[in-house]
């Protein structure tokens, strides 16, 4: 209001009323929007992109199979090695010979390397099989046991 609220034919009790309603009006309002607000936000989340926990639990868990996956169908672009990466498993030289008794002497070298060109040798075993036949067959496996 301009002026002087006597001009208005209204006493201060009246203009101090008047503005204790206004201040309880303005109160109950923003009460009032702060609780719409928050039924709006808690009664849909996804509206304003927010997530409860429960769709993060299982967005992470999907993530990691998809990351699992993926490491599982194309290792060597997380620089790892599959099964299906090592492609040349010969043996350079013949890695059995026959010795003067008759015995069958197998020569291994068990080699590391960090970069699949420059390799180093950890081992250098020997095995000996007397053969129990003139014909017998014999395999070298590398077994996980």
């Amino acid at each position: 209001m301009e002026g002087n609220y006597t001009d208005y034919s209204l006493s201060a009790n009246q203009v101090r009323a008047e503005k204790t309603s206004i201040d309880a009006f303005v109160a109950n309002a923003k009460t009032a929007a702060r609780t719409a607000g928050q039924i709006d936000v808690t009664s849909d989340p996804a509206t304003y992109s927010l997530y409860t926990s429960g769709e993060l639990v299982t967005a992470a868990l999907t993530a990691r199979a998809l990351e699992k996956s993926d490491i599982i169908n194309n290792p060597t672009i997380h620089g790892l090695f599959g099964e299906n990466t090592v492609e040349d498993v010969r043996i350079g030289m013949p890695m059995m010979r026959k010795n003067s008794e008759g015995k069958l002497l197998f020569n291994f070298q068990i080699q590391a390397s960090d970069d699949l060109q420059n390799w180093t040798t950890l081992d250098s075993p020997e095995y000996e099989v007397i053969p129990s036949s003139d014909k017998e067959f014999l395999r070298v496996r590398v077994s996980n046991e």
